[in-house]
């Protein structure tokens, strides 16, 4: 299995499920040759941004930046610089469960290593 993404969060995944792994380059790629058997991977589907929950995906970006970066992004630079952006270059994803949008990710295609890297990922705590 590779992983890609922020530190603190795939450490934070592996930690929770005492996975052994090595790390091959930081926030880039991760590799673990097996999870543990009480590894469980949540309900729902994985489903391209949605240009209809625009806002929804907007305010998940906004969370991201304030969290990962420690920064506040305004709403509308969220919305339009990265959502809309990432819906119309379909590279913005969205967990659902049921009606609700759980996590919000954006994969970035890097040259330099020739596979997408996750851009930001996002959990509604409440639904995490």
């Amino acid at each position: 299995y590779y992983f890609a993404g922020s530190k603190v969060i795939i450490d934070a995944l592996f930690e929770r499920n005492a996975a052994t792994y090595e790390l091959g380059k930081h926030r880039i790629i991760y590799r673990c040759d097996k999870v543990s058997s009480s590894f469980t991977c949540s309900p729902g589907e994985m489903r391209m941004g949605d240009m209809n929950r625009l806002n929804e995906l907007a305010e998940f970006s906004v969370d991201f930046a304030k969290s990962y970066e420690g920064e506040m992004q305004t709403f509308d630079h969220m919305k339009l610089g990265y959502v809309f952006s990432g819906i119309m270059n379909d590279n913005i994803y969205q967990w659902n469960y049921g009606k609700d949008i759980c996590s919000i990710a954006q994969a970035i295609h890097n040259d330099e290593y020739g596979f997408p890297v996750i851009g930001h990922v996002y959990t509604n705590p409440s639904l995490s």
